[in-house]
């Protein structure tokens, strides 16, 4: 997110620096948008990608809601949900 030039000292922040940087994106967020960001992806990849950014940590399913959230992921998701246990991340996908 920042390039050191030896030779003079000096600090630059590089595009993708700037941009977490203006909307308060983690690094951890943005290690993994780095990781799982392919050329080609559909809803479900995005979704799937932006709701494990780990500003959504705090985020918690309680034991209550499991079967409620699978019974409207079945009947009125309108994009398929990966394969993910029920966490904070599949609590953000419906």
């Amino acid at each position: 997110m920042i390039r050191f030039d030896e030779r003079t000292g000096y600090l630059h922040s590089t595009d993708l620096g700037r941009t977490a940087s203006h909307f308060y994106i983690k690094y951890d967020t943005v290690e993994i948008f780095n990781e799982l960001l392919k050329p080609v992806m559909n809803e479900s990849d995005v979704l799937s990608m932006l709701s494990r950014a780990s500003e959504f940590e705090q985020l918690k399913v309680r034991d209550d809601e499991m079967d409620e959230l699978d019974d409207l992921t079945h009947e009125f998701c309108e994009v398929a949900v990966s394969s993910i246990s029920f966490s904070f991340c599949s609590k953000l996908l419906k």
